[in-house]
């Protein structure tokens, strides 16, 4: 397998002895100097057919972490849903996962509204307590 393109020191495209594009996860496998042949294949832990170019991009913005994370996400998914899955679906996944955890850090909430919000909740909560809704239809 030669590997042609760095993309981090852990994932970088890859050209099998096909000559079939992929991209491999493999500890230091982005790490020499490119292009060079890899001849240890057990250092690859995970490869990738037919990935959308767009997705390249999205190596070098999201963390191991979150790519770790889809990956097992979708490993389940691949046991539990007999039918094939879509290898973009890995990178798909850590996109949505990444925003999320992007968004997550960002909202602020100041101890005024925290306690404003809960004081709220508390009140509804106490008149959904006294007074259930009757949702029984009249024929």
């Amino acid at each position: 397998m030669k590997v042609i393109k760095k993309i981090n020191n852990n994932v970088a495209v890859c050209i099998d002895n096909d000559g079939h594009e992929l991209i491999a996860f493999g500890k230091g496998i982005g790490f020499p100097k490119i292009p060079y042949e890899l001849t240890d294949l057990n250092k690859i832990w995970r490869t990738y057919y037919g990935i959308n170019p767009s997705y390249l991009g999205l190596l070098n913005e999201i963390s191991e972490d979150v790519f770790a994370l889809s990956i097992k996400i979708t490993d389940q998914a691949k046991m539990r849903i007999m039918n094939e899955i879509n290898s973009n679906i890995v990178f798909t996944l850590a996109d949505h996962i990444n925003f999320a955890i992007d968004r997550y850090k960002k909202i602020w909430i100041s101890k005024c509204r925290l306690y404003m919000i809960f004081s709220i909740y508390m009140k509804m909560k106490c008149i959904s307590a006294s007074s259930p809704l009757n949702l029984s239809i009249k024929k």
